[in-house]
């Protein structure tokens, strides 16, 4: 079933969520997810930010929302900023109806999560939804959120996809496979 939402909103909020997600991880990385929630009472589409930065206080995530606010921290002063990114993700995604939150451990980083409404829409899809339908990807990677990331989206689309952590691994998957995937941090 197709949903539909406000793009500017939904772009504007992500753009703010992602940039900070990548602005303050010197290592690691960043993942984004989109899942369908679906229960008795609602039908919602949540979107979720989780990096590997480092990390909010429990003090900082009861404000890091409100204009100007920033979380205090020798990252925050290195990267600056206005401290308005998170206050307008807030508003925007209060407009569309959803609602915004932040878990974070410090030191291990953080995960922000939004959720709207999940409105049908009642056009026919444009272009195809399965673009890989009959490809088998393998995936050579140490990165296992990453090759995981990367896995969903080409079964999404329609493929197969096999992760491997070693190259005797991946060879053991190269039969019949379309196309190979290598990290290119893989030592």
């Amino acid at each position: 079933q197709l949903i539909t939402a406000d793009p500017g909103r939904v772009r504007q909020v992500l753009l703010n969520l992602i940039g900070n997600a990548i602005k303050f991880t010197d290592s690691g990385g960043v993942l984004v997810s989109v899942a369908r929630a679906r229960t008795e009472t609602s039908d919602r589409i949540c979107f979720t930010i989780a990096d590997t930065g480092p990390g909010l206080r429990d003090e900082d995530m009861e404000r890091i929302f409100e204009e100007f606010e920033q979380a205090d921290g020798t990252s925050t002063r290195t990267h600056g900023g206005a401290g308005l990114g998170l206050a307008i993700s807030k508003r925007l995604v209060t407009a569309m109806g959803g609602t915004i939150s932040v878990s974070s451990r410090l030191g291990q980083g953080s995960e922000f999560v939004f959720e709207i409404p999940a409105i049908s829409a009642t056009e026919p899809p444009q272009g195809r939804l399965n673009a890989l339908a009959g490809r088998r990807a393998v995936i050579l990677s140490k990165n296992t959120v990453e090759a995981d990331a990367i896995a969903r989206t080409i079964r999404a689309n329609g493929g197969a996809a096999g992760i491997a952590t070693t190259v005797a691994q991946a060879a053991s998957f190269a039969d019949g496979c379309d196309v190979l995937l290598v990290d290119a941090a893989l030592e």
